[in-house]
């Protein structure tokens, strides 16, 4: 089975600790955190595939599962554009971001305040594996047996897997497990794993 890559998010959390205030959409702030996630995923493929948002070693947290069939690229993308207070709340602590989140953005309180936005904060790095010429149904059942398996605190739905991709998932989870090992033993030696 082949290995999984990464997606280090350190340098995005380096530039958000210098802007305590979440920045509004459009402006200076906003653009440079954007330029540098955007650069961040530029190798990632739009291939299918299922992905890990990662806490930091020392916390042993899964954050959240996703799966995408039409591109990981652009999933990851989505999420970083649509969710971003996530990264603010890693490094300016929860009710500062969140009070500000909800000032800026009134109408979307209700999704700022919930599990499945703020629960990817903590997140230093994504894990993915890439699974091109899977079906939604297939990797949606590998999605169900991750999120048993692993637990992720962002993930609201926790849809019950049926069973027949257990061993399959079972052995691409030891392939996840075994790369969140070598990226955080990286890291911990202040070594960048490669993606």
């Amino acid at each position: 089975m082949n290995k999984c890559k990464f997606v280090d998010i350190k340098p995005l959390l380096g530039l958000v600790r210098g802007y305590p205030l979440i920045p509004k959409r459009g402006t200076k702030p906003f653009k440079q955190y954007c330029k540098l996630y955007e650069k961040l995923i530029k190798s990632v493929p739009n291939t299918g595939g299922i992905y890990i948002w990662v806490g930091p070693a020392c916390d042993r947290i899964h954050r959240y599962i996703g799966i995408s069939e039409e591109g990981l690229q652009n999933r990851f993308d989505d999420e970083f554009w649509q969710e971003y207070t996530a990264q603010w709340e890693t490094e300016h602590g929860e009710a500062p971001t969140v009070s500000l989140a909800c000032q800026h953005y009134p109408k979307w309180t209700h999704k700022i305040t919930s599990q499945s936005y703020r629960g990817k904060a903590g997140t230093t790095f994504i894990v993915y594996h890439e699974l091109p010429g899977w079906s939604e149904p297939k990797l949606r059942e590998l999605e169900a047996e991750f999120i048993k398996y692993f637990d992720p605190v962002a993930n609201v739905d926790r849809p019950e897997p049926s069973g027949y991709l257990h061993d399959t998932a079972m052995e691409l989870a030891n392939v996840f497990e075994e790369a969140i090992r070598d990226f955080n033993a990286n890291d911990d030696r202040g070594v960048r794993a490669s993606t």
